[in-house]
This record gives C-alpha cells, structure tokens and sequence, in this order.
C-alpha cells in the first residue's frame, strides 16, 4: 500500500528551514498548503528535503512515474552509484534537443567523500548550461544546508514522517482492526518525544515484514523490544548490503549499545564527533579491538543507526538509543543494580524522567526489575507517584509480567487512583485488560457501590475510572457480567453532575458493549451543553447504530451546529430509509444544507463515501431525489460551496450513469436547474464550462 506523503513548497531553503524549525512533527498545525507529486513535477528546480527512512526514494519513483506518464523524458540516478556522474552526462548528450525532459538525482548526502566535489561541480554547471531541464535533487536536510549556495535558484520540497492516522490507515488496510492499532500505538507511544518510529515509512515497511514474517496476525501481540531489535538489525543490515561489505552487524551493535548506555548516561541524544573519538579511545575491553580492526569509523559516522550532522552524531531515533541502552544495562553482572545506579537522582531519590522509555525495554527484558521499581515508585504508599512513572507502566508488554505481580499490580492501580481521586489516564486504562483477571470483576463492583455513598468528586471520579476500565475490557473481549455493567453505564452516562468525564467515559463503555437497544435509553439531553459528551454520544451512535431514527436525529443536529462528528455519523449511514431522510433533508432543510455545504471543504473526497452508499441503494424514487438536491444546493445561497462538493458531484456522477435523461439540457427549465446541469456535464464529461 501507498500513502501520499505530506508535502510542502518552499521558496526557498532558507523557507524550509523555517517552516520545519517552526513546526517540527507538528506540520499539519502550519496554514501551509499540503501538495500533490503533480505540484512537485511542476517546478524546474527542485531540492527534496527529509530525514533518513521518511521516503524520498519512493517519491522520487512515483515522480519519475507521473513524469513518464505524462510523457516527459526523464531519468532517474542513484547518486551512490560511482559512475553517476557519468550516467548524468550520458543522460544529457542522449536527451539532447528533446523539448521536455527531467533529471532525478537520489541522495546527494549519500555521494562517496571523494567524488561529492566532482559531483556538485556537475550539478552547478547542469543547472546554468541547461535552463530548459527539470532537475529533481534529494537529500537530507542538514547536509543540504551546508550547501545551499550551490543552489541559489531551486525551491524545496519537504516530505514529512506520517501522521499517527496515516499508520493507523496503513495498518488497518493490511488487515489489523482499528481497536487492536489504536492499543498497539499507545503502548510504543514515547515520553517526550515527539515522532514514533513507524511514523518513518521505511520502519512501517519493517514493521509490515516484521509481521508477515513471524505470522502474527495481530499487532496488539507484538512484543516491543522484540519489534525494535528487529528493526535495528535490519537497519544495519540493509546498509551492509547498501555499502556492499561483510557482515559485521553484530559487533557494530555492541559498541552501539556503549555508546547509547553513554548518552543516555550524560542525558544527550547527541555528542560530537570529538566526544564519540575520546569515548572510544578509553573503551577498556577486547570489543574495542575487535571494532577498530572491522570497523572504519567514518562509516559508523555515516551508515549504522547514526545521522552525521557534520560536526556531531546522533541515532537515527532516539528509541534505538535508549532500547540500546537497555540493551548494554542487561550485560552487567547484577543488571538491577544498574539500572538503579543509573536512573535514580540521588540527591531526590526519584527516578530521572529521561529513563523511563529505556525502563519499559529494561523491563521487558528483566520483568523482575519491575516489583522493586513498583516499591520504589510509593504506588503502595501514602505519597504521589511521578506521572512518568504511571506513563512507563502504561508501555510495559503485559504478558512479561507474571501472574501473581498482574493481580496485585491492577488492584494497587485501582486503590491508588481511589486514594488520590485523579482520573486514569487513558494509556494506563488501555494498558489495565493485561493485567485482569475475572475474579477481579468484584473489585470493580465493590468500587460502584462504595462511590455511590458519597457525594461530589468523590463519588463522580472513580466512578469515571470504573466506566474507563470496563470501557477497555470490554473492548479487550474480557468476560463480564454485561448486564450489570449495561444497567451502570446508563447510569453513568445519564449523570447530573457538571463534570461530565463521568458521562463521556459511560458512553465510550457503552461503545465498547456494542448493543445497539442503548440508544434508545439515552437521554436526548446529552446533545446539549457539553460539547465533549455530545461527541461522544455521536461516536456511540456512529459506531453501533447509525441507521437508527434516533442516530439520524442526532447526526442532523450536529451538523446544522457545525459538529464534524455528526458528518461521521453520515458517512456510517447505509439503510434505504435513513440515506432517503438525508437527501429529503438536505432538499427542504434550508439551514442544514448550508451547514452541510460549508464544511465540503473540510471533508473534501471523504464526502464521496455517502454518493457511494446513495448509489447503492438507489431505485428511481431515490434518484429523483438526488437529482432535486443537486438543483437545489446551486441556489444563489450554496451554489459556492456546491461546486467544490464531492459529494454533489459523486451524485451527478451517479446519475449521469444511472439515469442519463434527468441531464438533458432544456432552455425552459429553472435557471437553478440550468446551472446545476451544465456544471455537472462540465465536471463530468469535460463538457463546457457553466455560464
């Protein structure tokens, strides 16, 4: 599978630099217009700009291919390659006279030391001798930096990671249920960084292989240092193969590991060059020997799991340095002494934010580690446990811990957030299904009925906790007693009191419990007011129940108001009766039409799945219908947003093929209609423009 990448246009580098300093991971917050590979082909001078693994080989392939379709000449030319130069002036003698033709050069960050002068030398000179070729350069940012004079006239294209969604739609199309990756990301969520690692396309492709090749047909059973020593290997592995040496992978990840254990150490993800020299000279160990003697450094520089930022290094993710860490930990002689010595700040006796990702893969690797760690941490005691403590429970793999050390380790939780009267967090309530057990069911009762005697937060929030965790158990596939916990939840959802997480956390329970009869139980207040537990109510619906009158009721409500959850709710609908209420609501309901129009922008081809679902449905009553709203949104008062509707145009679609005589053209019909119809031609058969 494919995913369009996130890109964006700069002026300039200067721009670029700009822009990524400005936004870093957080790309989509930027006003800055997100562009197809056909705004990419449009440019004669072109720099694309990523960091290693995010894709600019592929997109320089689709390039080459909308370029070759489009029939423009072109050539594509791996810069690694030691007789690039000589392909580029080959490429340029062949095309000679050609009217359109497009040079791509892949990597120039990768071009061997003692060719790059030669090599940018050509560059410039194709760049001034030959205005009409379109040059296409990747490479990564920070070596692209250090010679942006050399390309004074090129705009930049940035290819950002991939969103969290962009993953989760990998995976679900590969198979996983949306559930199982939602559960997965939050538990290799990281700390304080902002990226995840199969945010990196080349890391989703591994993690893709990874589970092909182990058969496991469910992402929720991946075990996460598992998943990074695989991604590691094969990371050195492939830039062997890349570089055309003997394996040596495994020497080359045991001074890794030193150097990570370092690092992590001294609190840096990123040490000169300098630094890593003096480091290696005071190795003491016959690992030292063996890597100097296989090894040449400036390829450890540049071709391991290290980005070469000129003057200082850094690992290509900063969770390989701190798995690697973990890794170099477990090669002591009492590995939890260790890990104590090095993570605990003595002068506080707490341990140090910055090794609580490293914890979860020293955990996983040690689960004994975790009872003294728990100790250490006051979960059992009178004080307040450090919020990074509670995070790196939520990441451990559940099956690592044993049985015993489950049962008592859900019961503290469940005490401790009683205790403190603090909402669970939603990462530790994911992580709570791997820890229970049925004989525990009583615990959460028990908790019920002793918060019903009291009054205010002290009965509304772990009430709020309770909702969480069945919510997750359910969703898990626990055993329950599914009829007590529905008669709860109601209750819980239909509360008074002005919080409202009580109310939301009910009704994502009641989501998970997949009865659609609840709805029906609901009450019609929870539109109103909180905006919060509207959303949630619309996801319940949306999700068990979108065909039903009272879903339909509740998803036109939202939308008049703008709620972009009451769309959902549209996208969900496939009944006759509930899609036929949509059209004969979106042709009589003056407000709703508007308020559906407007937010076609927004939706944009997402808008095409309701046309589909109309199409399937559809006899001549139906297209009747469809037919009267295409007129109607191109009254003088929606007719803006009707001509940039997918779905007004995957209607028009629909009916030029199903009934092609309601688009005959006749002067004597309503202006409107005239409008409508010559618009729709225009977009669909390329006919002529609407007047």
């Amino acid at each position: 599978m494919y995913i369009e990448p996130t890109l964006h246009i700069h002026a300039t580098l200067t721009g670029a630099n700009k822009f990524w300093d400005t936004y870093e991971s957080y790309y989509l917050l930027s006003d800055k217009e997100n562009v197809g590979i056909s705004d990419v082909a449009k440019g004669k001078r072109n720099l694309i700009i990523g960091e290693p693994g995010v894709g600019k080989t592929e997109l320089l392939h689709k390039l080459r291919d909308f370029l070759t379709g489009k029939g423009i000449s072109n050539r594509l030319i791996d810069l690694k390659d030691s007789k690039s130069i000589g392909m580029i002036a080959e490429y340029l003698v062949s095309s000679n006279g050609v009217a359109d033709r497009a040079l791509l050069l892949d990597g120039l960050d990768e071009v061997k030391g003692t060719l790059f002068p030669s090599m940018l030398e050509q560059i410039e000179e194709v760049s001034r001798a030959a205005p009409d070729l379109a040059m296409f350069i990747s490479s990564r940012s920070v070596f692209m930096s250090r010679y942006g004079s050399s390309f004074p006239d090129y705009r930049v294209v940035t290819i950002s990671p991939f969103t969290q969604e962009q993953v989760k739609e990998y995976l679900v199309a590969e198979g996983h249920r949306g559930s199982e990756v939602d559960a997965f990301l939050g538990r290799i969520m990281s700390f304080s960084h902002n990226m995840l690692v199969v945010q990196i396309p080349r890391y989703l492709l591994l993690l893709s292989k990874f589970l092909s090749k182990k058969q496991i047909s469910s992402v929720a059973q991946l075990s996460r240092n598992e998943l990074f020593e695989y991604f590691i290997y094969e990371k050195l592995e492939l830039e062997e193969k890349r570089q055309d040496v003997d394996s040596r992978a495994e020497i080359t990840k045991r001074l890794l590991e030193k150097i990570a254990l370092t690092m992590e150490v001294y609190q840096a993800n990123t040490i000169s060059k300098d630094e890593l020299m003096t480091f290696v000279d005071e190795l003491e160990s016959d690992l030292k020997l063996v890597a100097l003697g296989k090894l040449d450094l400036q390829e450890l520089f540049d071709k391991s799991l290290l980005k070469n930022n000129h003057d200082t290094i850094e690992f290509d993710n900063t969770e390989f340095q701190e798995y690697l860490a973990a890794k170099e930990i477990t090669r002591f002689a009492d590995p939890r002494w260790a890990a104590f010595t090095f993570t605990v700040e003595p002068n506080v006796q707490e341990i140090h934010p910055s090794w609580f990702n490293a914890l979860t893969f020293l955990v996983d690797m040690h689960p004994d580690l975790l009872e003294q760690l728990i100790e250490f941490s006051g979960l059992r005691g009178t004080k307040i446990a450090d919020e990074g403590f509670i995070a790196f429970l939520s990441k451990i793999d559940p099956n690592q811990i044993r049985s015993g050390l489950k049962s008592a380790l859900f019961k503290d939780l469940l005490g401790y957030y009683h205790r403190v009267l603090q909402w669970i967090p939603p990462s530790l309530g994911s992580f709570l299904p791997g820890l229970y057990d049925p004989t525990q069911e009583s615990l959460l009762k028990s908790e019920v009925t002793n918060s019903q005697t009291e009054v205010g937060h002290k009965r509304f929030i772990p009430l709020g906790n309770v909702a969480l965790i069945v919510g997750n158990l359910l969703e898990a596939g626990a055993f329950l007693d599914r009829a007590y916990w529905r008669k709860q939840l109601l209750e819980f959802a239909s509360d008074d009191n002005d919080n409202g997480v009580l109310q939301r956390y009910a009704l994502m329970a009641l989501r998970s419990l997949r009865d659609p009869t609840v709805i029906t139980e609901l009450p019609p207040k929870l539109m109103e007011g909180d905006e919060l537990i509207a959303r949630a109510l619309l996801t319940l619906c949306t999700d068990v129940a979108p065909d039903s009158p009272i879903s339909i009721g509740y998803f036109f409500e939202a939308t008049r108001r703008g709620e972009i959850h009451g769309r959902y709710g549209l996208f969900a609908m496939k009944g006759r009766e509930s899609l036929k209420a949509f059209l004969e609501t979106l042709y009589t309901d003056d407000a709703f039409c508007r308020a559906f129009l407007d937010k076609s922008s927004v939706f944009k081809d997402r808008d095409q799945v309701i046309a589909e679902h109309i199409e399937a449905i559809s006899d001549q009553e139906i297209l009747d219908l469809c037919k009267k709203v295409i007129v109607r949104s191109f009254h003088f008062n929606f007719a803006h947003d009707a001509e940039r509707s997918a779905f007004i145009l995957g209607l028009g679609k629909m009916l030029k093929k199903e009934a092609p005589g309601l688009f005959s053209y006749n002067h004597r019909r309503d202006p409107h209609e005239r409008v409508a119809i010559r618009f729709v031609l225009y977009e669909i058969i390329l006919c002529e423009p609407p007047r």
